[in-house]
């Protein structure tokens, strides 16, 4: 009876191992991952930045080419209109 509750004991120990070590390939194939998208989104990052900093130089550029306000002068006076109905205030 003693050894049978050993051995079951035993591959319970066993069972126990085997989920141990998937769960730990399983952990280094997610720390992998990790430190790939990481490095992606480092990249992208530059990517973004770099984008940005054109859209910047392109406004600046269409800042400058915008032609300056031009101010209307008025060399004329202006007259009041004729009343038209006779109405006088």
């Amino acid at each position: 009876m003693l050894l049978n509750e050993f051995l079951k004991e035993h591959r319970k120990v066993e069972q126990q191992q085997n989920k141990i070590e998937n769960q730990e390939v399983t952990i280094a194939e997610l720390k992998s991952t990790v430190a790939e998208q990481q490095k992606e989104m480092g990249s992208v990052i530059a990517r973004l930045k770099e984008q940005s900093a054109q859209i910047q130089a392109v406004s600046a550029r269409i800042e400058v080419s915008k032609p300056a306000p031009q101010v209307a002068c008025l060399s004329a006076v202006v007259r009041p209109l004729p009343d038209e109905g006779g109405n006088k205030p």
